[in-house]
């Protein structure tokens, strides 16, 4: 929740290059430090995580194995610099890269980028960012040639960016979400606070075609604290709770197939929901009434990654279920 607040407050940026490679054009043992959750998931799925040397104290997915180094706001720089890693990669947001960091990355030749991971373009381009900084490539076929003028190559699309698989994920699924009605998207239930406008899930549901019940200009954000009446006055259609769960090594990337808890639901299974809500699964609301309530519990679920991918298909699962 801490990670969740702290972007949600962030200004967009790109990524933010700090120091160049090393100018020695050997190849060199890899020893990435990554010092945030988000990239580490990122830098997994890309398959580099035997050449992660220390991670974040708040890390979700990497090894034990793996050693923490601190955080954006206390770092071990005695451990850093006996590590002396090839690579540095942070996403210190608002924030801002800590001077002395800096300066050793650039007396050492280590490659400092700083990410800022606040909407999902974001992610994707970081993603994508790491694959080529760490020798990813794109293969190209045939130039493009349009009246004389050369435009380039065309790309191979059988070599994808590692990001196609998120664009897929929130590419508009029609009209088969869209009968699930007004869609309240919930981080917390003991006491009620929404994910709105600004926020990762918002934007997902946006894109994969849902309706969500906070729009835009209605004075809330990206975390909007509710309590029960005002869950009783939007009267959501349905209600898609992120309770995410603690981590553990089956949970490691790829996460496993999600497993999606039935619209029409026996009467265990309800009563085991309704106790997550709380109070708004004591309701009169459509939701409750008709059972239209997902959890989502994966253990990455509200961190900016790949993850997303999942979220939105799991969310995609159940509008169009509800649809139905």
């Amino acid at each position: 929740m801490a990670l969740l607040l702290a972007l949600a407050g962030c200004e967009r940026s790109a990524p933010q290059p700090v120091a160049s490679t090393p100018s020695n054009t050997a190849p060199l043992e890899r020893r990435i430090v990554v010092l945030s959750p988000a990239l580490a998931v990122m830098l997994q799925q890309l398959g580099h995580e035997d050449d992660i040397v220390a991670k974040h104290t708040w890390d979700l997915a990497l090894g034990d194995a793996i050693p923490t180094i601190g955080d954006q706001f206390e770092l071990d720089y005695e451990t850093l610099l006996r590590l002396d890693p090839t690579h540095v990669y942070t996403q210190y947001e608002s924030a801002g890269l800590p001077e002395r960091l800096r300066e050793l990355a650039s007396d050492r030749g280590w490659h400092l980028e700083d990410y800022r991971l606040n909407t999902i373009d974001d992610v994707a381009a970081a993603l994508d960012d790491l694959h080529l900084d760490l020798g990813g490539t794109v293969q190209t076929d045939t130039p493009l040639e349009v009246e004389g003028v050369d435009l380039g190559s065309v790309p191979d699309f059988d070599h994808p960016l590692p990001s196609d698989r998120l664009a897929t994920a929130l590419s508009d699924r029609g009209p088969s979400v869209r009968g699930a009605g007004r869609v309240l998207l919930l981080a917390s239930a003991d006491a009620p606070a929404a994910l709105g406008p600004g926020s990762f899930h918002h934007d997902i549901l946006v894109r994969i075609g849902g309706t969500p019940v906070l729009e835009e200009g209605e004075g809330g954000g990206p975390w909007m604290t509710l309590d029960a009446e005002d869950v009783l006055r939007l009267a959501p259609d349905a209600i898609v709770l992120f309770a995410p769960r603690e981590a553990s090594e089956s949970d490691r990337w790829p996460l496993p197939p999600p497993t999606l808890a039935q619209g029409m639901m026996d009467d265990q299974a309800w009563g085991a929901i309704v106790e997550r809500l709380g109070a708004v699964g004591e309701l009169p609301i459509p939701a409750i009434e008709q059972r239209r309530v997902l959890v989502i519990d994966d253990p990455l679920c509200l961190l900016p990654s790949p993850a997303l991918a999942e979220v939105a298909d799991r969310m995609a699962e159940g509008l169009e279920l509800w649809s139905e």
